[in-house]
């Protein structure tokens, strides 16, 4: 696999970016190129990701592939908090060229058609039967902030707002 071979062997309007495959972007007007880029935790918080006096392998790619983004390219991120973490970081990158694109989730997450499965589930994990939850799906790691996610369900529940809530967290 070549990205540079199928970008520029390809008749298409877009290309896509995968941030992890790629180290630069190519400087190309056509087609356009849009990378996606979830975060620059690794720039911001390096100490999440390596020991002290460590190679921040994560940081320095993230340095080389943004800062070879021109005018011509386009970056797509998940959160205002990223957009405006990428145009301040970088200043190569304007914040017309970011666009947020929330991550979504497909209707295959929605209830679940089995009752007896799902009440197995509630009694296995702890869930009150009729109680509503809020799921947290991350790896437990500083960068993912799950911290605050408990913080906020205790201040709910301090005041009685989590009365037929639950929090479960899965990482």
């Amino acid at each position: 696999y070549s990205a540079a071979r199928v970008y520029n062997a390809g008749d298409f309007d877009i290309y896509h970016v995968n941030w992890g495959a790629e180290t630069t972007l190519p400087a190309h007007v056509r087609p356009t190129v849009v990378a996606t880029i979830f975060d620059v935790i690794a720039l911001k918080h390096p100490e999440w990701f390596v020991a002290e006096g460590e190679t921040n392998r994560a940081a320095a790619h993230l340095q080389r592939l943004l800062s070879s983004v021109g005018r011509e390219h386009v970056l797509i991120v998940n959160t205002q908090s990223v957009k405006r973490d990428v145009s301040s970081i970088f200043g190569n990158i304007s914040e017309d060229q970011i666009f947020v694109v929330p991550l979504g989730v497909t209707r295959t997450f929605g209830q679940h058609p089995d009752e007896r499965a799902v009440v197995a589930a509630r009694r296995k994990y702890g869930i009150p039967a009729g109680h509503r939850y809020v799921l947290c799906v991350n790896t437990i790691e500083p960068r993912k902030n799950m911290s605050t996610a408990i913080d906020a369900f205790a201040r709910l529940a301090s005041d009685g707002s989590t009365e037929a809530l639950s929090l479960v967290l899965v990482g």
